[in-house]
Parts: structure tokens; sequence; C-alpha cells
């Protein structure tokens, strides 16, 4: 399963695999694997981990779905199918990512909930942000 969250040392945002560390209450980002091979000879090869502490206030998991850009939409971003903006969440009722529309023009739209596979079945949907670099697309109009 695949996470994004923004680094406690500099703020910027790191993907890659979520590990919470219990015995120093730590959140880590596994961002690279590298293997690199010890020599000519030797058939043995070293692994080093690439990995950053995160803010677990921004950890969001990737839902296996891409805007018509093909960019990756994560937990907590703000997608938009024209006028209609949505806030991508996990619904632990249906067990599903689902969206709930937060800006619109037509008022009836206004706080309905939908999973995203039924929006994402407009072709037009794209990644604005996200709720954490973009917060005032959540402002009501």
């Amino acid at each position: 399963i695949l996470f994004k969250a923004k680094r406690k040392d500099n703020g910027e945002w790191v993907e890659g695999y979520y590990v919470y560390d219990y015995s120093h209450d730590a959140h880590y980002i596994f961002a690279n694997i590298i293997v690199t091979p010890n020599g000519v000879h030797d058939k043995r090869e070293s692994f080093s981990l690439e990995y950053y502490e995160i803010d677990p206030e921004t950890l969001c998991q990737f839902t296996g779905l891409t805007d018509k850009n093909g960019k990756k939409i994560w937990e907590n971003d703000i997608i938009a199918d024209g006028g209609n903006y949505y806030k991508v969440y996990w619904s632990e009722q249906y067990c599903n990512f689902s969206c709930e529309c937060i800006k619109t023009d037509e008022p009836v739209f206004k706080g309905r909930k939908w999973d995203l596979w039924t929006i994402m079945q407009t072709e037009e949907v794209y990644v604005k942000g996200n709720v954490f670099d973009k917060n005032e697309l959540l402002e009501v109009e």
C-alpha cells in the first residue's frame, strides 16, 4: 500500500511505505530500498533504506486511481469535474475511498457524498490540490 506524507525535517512531500515505530513513537515513510552489488567477485548484495520521519497528520493513502492527466489521486486530495469540487477520504462505513462535494454550481450537490469510483466515471476528473497545501479550496463560497 502506497502512502505519502510531509517530512518532519523540511515539510516536503515524500511517498513510499508507511511504518510506525512503537518503541520511539515515530512515524516514517520508507521511500527507496537501494540494492547495490558488493563487488565483482562477491555475489552478495547490500541493501540500504532511504526513509524519513513524517508528520502523521499529513499521512495520505494512494487510492489506486489517477486523474485525466495521469496524476495519482490520494486520500485528502481535492478533485474536480468541471464546476464541482470534491474532497477524497476513506469511508469507514463503506470501506472504500469516497468523496464529498465541497464546492458546486448546483446547491443540491453541496455536502453530498459518493464513492470515488462513481465520480471517476467522468472523463474530466483532475486533481486540484490537497487539503494541506490548498486548504483555500475548502472555504465555503
